[in-house]
């Protein structure tokens, strides 16, 4: 610290005595060395800081990584055990399955005739109804008419 003390005290001389070319080269040199200081001092602490980031990136990985493998080991084991479940829910389908499809195709059948039932009521309602409404329609529309007729003549 001292030397550039000492070179910017020479620099103030050599402005004095109107030496300006010998001025500038020495306070450039004297800002290069500073600069380069600057320099050194933040690359040593870049060092550690990235060091230090390193160092704690690779703990998380492991720690992430041992949690993946937990995690993973139980959706494998999951997956496995699903896949005897389902395996088994098939076998006990193919044992029993045929019985099952003659109840179900009588169940339907049975549903399909009340369904039938269901939906010619359900038709022959909707009928008189739209019926009821031309009915109505009509009505109003001879009163309509009438009025109109009378007030003509």
């Amino acid at each position: 610290m001292s030397n550039h003390k000492d070179s910017l005290v020479k620099v103030l001389e050599y402005l004095v005595n109107e030496e300006r070319e010998k001025a500038a080269d020495l306070l450039h040199d004297v800002f290069v060395e500073k600069a380069k200081n600057h320099w050194a001092a933040l690359s040593e602490s870049d060092e550690s800081v990235e060091e230090d980031i390193q160092e704690e990136d690779l703990d998380e990985t492991y720690d992430v990584e041992v949690e993946e493998a937990i995690d993973n080991y139980d959706a494998e084991e999951d997956f496995l055990d699903d896949i005897e479940s389902a395996e088994d829910e098939i076998e006990a389908e193919e044992v029993f399955g045929e019985d099952d499809d003659e109840a179900e195709m009588d169940l339907e059948m049975s549903m399909d005739d009340e369904g039938e039932e269901a939906e010619e009521a359900d038709a022959e309602e909707a009928m008189a109804n739209v019926e009821d409404a031309i009915a109505e329609l009509r009505a109003a529309f001879a009163d309509l008419m009438g009025d109109e007729s009378e007030e003509q003549v």
